[in-house]
């Protein structure tokens, strides 16, 4: 398509918008790249579980209260923590980028620590 017929074109999409003509090239896959960014997510009653099996026992037995767990969650692929559902009274260190006030809340609450990391 070349000459008047395109800039006609051009007209309409302006003039129309995406409402009707439907989702423009890039839109969806711009969606999708916010989703994607490696922003991985993870809730307070899940940290427990990303601690190895054989850790967790040993903390929940042990006469010694004065060690808890560290818990880095950027090499595990998670980087932000919200603060959804509810987690033990067991103290535990939390390294991660991001807290919602709620996780940051809950974690120091429980005894635990949390940690920004750049």
């Amino acid at each position: 398509m070349s000459g008047i017929k395109q800039l006609q074109e051009a007209r309409i999409d302006k003039r129309v918008g995406i409402g009707i003509l439907g989702v423009v090239d890039g839109d969806r896959s711009w969606e999708l790249l916010q989703v994607l960014d490696g922003d991985m997510l993870t809730h307070p009653p899940q940290l427990w579980s990303l601690v190895p099996a054989e850790k967790r026992e040993e903390y929940l037995t042990s006469s010694k209260k004065n060690t808890v767990p560290v818990l880095d969650l950027l090499p595990l692929g998670y980087s932000k923590v919200l603060g959804k559902g509810r987690i033990p009274e067991i103290p535990l260190v939390v390294r991660a980028r991001w807290f919602s006030k709620e996780a940051e809340r809950k974690i120091t609450e429980a005894g635990g620590v949390v940690e920004l990391v750049a």
